[in-house]
Parts: structure tokens; C-alpha cells; sequence
């Protein structure tokens, strides 16, 4: 398929393939009071075009959402709320700029599921995607290996890549992350307590929880690598133009990170 950033067609709205729908249905199916992910196409605007798939996260439960968001959702088209104002980088000189603090696309998919969408994944680029932001404790461990991000691409900025099964992997591995957090932070039981010498039990969880780290650390590399590559591969981009800095910035950076992941757990008392 032609990179839809720079072919000449724009898609204001597009059904995704049964097929992908089907397959992410049946690795994560839709449940009662359960978040589940929906495949969107978002198009963006036709002076800023996004024209990729990316995946909302779909909240049932509204009362655990910020009444501004709901007031928000629960209201008119975010279109019919705001103001244009001036622009002179889009073509007219002016854009749409909206009251509202959701998107009229977020607008569009609570009517249709009764669900808050928190949009989550984006499917672009050559890795299966990335996650929509990265929370400050991300980049925090991100930043330790030597990795000068700010944050994931924006919509739009890899090319564009079709819905996979590396898709469905990334967000089993999210799941499987939570799980572990989850698992991480229940208290024992009395009768594990006395089955298991206390002492064992605190050095147990601490290993699952630096096996989580670590695998939280590969998940995420893999995601901001192919934007910085991106940007190291962008024509306006000249490496002989950054000054010198300290060449062995990262000198300690096996240690420092060794020493986040494996010395950040606190044992259970």
C-alpha cells in the first residue's frame, strides 16, 4: 500500500479487514465491565493528516473516569465546540481548535460502544507499532540505558504499517506486564505466610519484579528505537552539526541501569 502521509488520496474513515477484527477479538474479547481494545482507523485532518490504525483502549466503567472528560464525551461534537484560530502552516491560514477535551473521533466511538476510548497504540512503523505516551517512569528507565527520548513518534510520523499479529504480541506483553505489577503489590496470605518462611517469600517477589523490569525495559526499547532511527534517517537531519558533549556519557549506563531495575524493589516486610 502507498505510505498514506504522501500519496494523494485522504481517508476520511476506513472499516479494518474482518480478519484483523476477528483476531483481536478472540485474543482479547469483550467483556463486562473489563476494558478491551478496539481497531480504529484515524484519519486526521486534511490539513494535518494522521491516516493510520491505531488502537483505542475502551473503558466501561465511566464512573471511574474525570466527570470533565465524560461532561465532555456526553456532550455535543467536539467540532461544533471551539474557534478557529490563526495558522499560517496550514493552507487558509487558520484551524479548528476545540473546546472540548476529547476528539470528535473519541466523540464518535462512545456513541457507538457506551465506552470511554483512551487511545492507546499506534500501528505504524516497521516493529508492529508503539504505545500512544510513555509514563514518566518509562522514560525514566529509558533514559538510564542512554536512550535521549522524549517520547514515542506522533501519529503519522512512521510509515504507514497494516494491522499484524506483532500487534496482538505487544498487547499480550502489556497485559502480562500488568499482571505481574498486579501480582506484585498483593499482600500473602496468612496460610502462605506460614507455609513459606517470610524471608523466601520477600526474595521471590523481589525476582518477579525485577524480571518484570526487565522485560517492561526490552518492550519498551524496542518501540522508541524505531523513532529515533526515523529521525536519524530524516534528510534535514545532520549528525556533523550536534557539539561534541562528554564521550563517555555512558560509561556507567550497564551499571546505573542494572541498579534501577534490580536495587528500585523493596522487599516485603
Amino acid at each position: 500500500m502507498t505510505d498514506l502521509i504522501t500519496g494523494p488520496a485522504f481517508f476520511a474513515s476506513r472499516e479494518p479487514d474482518p480478519g484483523w477484527v476477528a483476531a483481536l477479538a478472540e485474543r482479547f474479547p469483550r467483556q463486562l465491565n473489563v476494558n478491551w481494545p478496539k481497531l480504529v482507523w484515524m484519519p486526521g485532518e486534511w490539513h494535518e493528516p494522521v491516516q493510520r490504525w491505531v488502537i483505542y483502549e475502551m473503558l466501561p466503567r465511566l464512573d471511574l473516569i474525570s466527570e470533565l472528560f465524560i461532561v465532555d464525551i456526553q456532550g455535543d461534537d467536539p467540532r461544533n465546540r471551539g474557534r478557529w484560530i490563526p495558522d499560517d502552516t496550514v493552507e487558509g491560514g487558520k484551524r479548528w481548535w476545540s473546546d472540548a477535551f476529547v476528539s470528535h473521533l473519541q466523540w464518535e466511538l462512545f456513541r457507538e460502544t457506551g465506552c470511554y476510548p483512551a487511545l492507546y497504540w499506534i500501528i505504524q512503523g516497521d516493529q508492529g507499532g508503539h504505545k500512544w505516551r510513555l509514563t514518566p517512569q518509562e522514560k525514566q528507565l529509558l533514559r538510564l540505558n542512554g536512550c535521549q527520548v522524549t517520547d514515542t513518534p506522533l501519529p503519522g510520523d512512521l510509515p504507514y504499517a497494516p494491522f499484524d499479529n506483532r500487534v496482538i504480541e505487544h498487547l499480550a506483553m502489556r497485559d502480562k506486564l500488568k499482571a505481574w505489577d498486579k501480582a506484585q503489590s498483593q499482600p500473602w496470605t496468612a496460610r502462605q505466610s506460614k507455609l513459606v518462611a517470610p524471608h523466601i517469600v520477600a526474595s521471590e517477589r523481589k525476582a518477579l519484579e525485577i524480571e518484570a523490569r526487565w522485560a517492561l525495559y526490552r518492550w519498551l526499547e524496542g518501540q522508541v528505537k524505531q523513532g529515533v532511527e526515523a529521525a536519524l534517517a530524516d534528510p534535514r537531519f545532520n549528525i556533523a552539526e550536534l557539539p561534541a558533549g562528554d564521550r563517555q556519557f555512558d560509561r556507567n549506563e550497564d551499571e546505573e541501569l542494572r541498579t534501577f531495575i534490580e536495587e528500585k524493589s523493596t522487599d516485603v516486610p
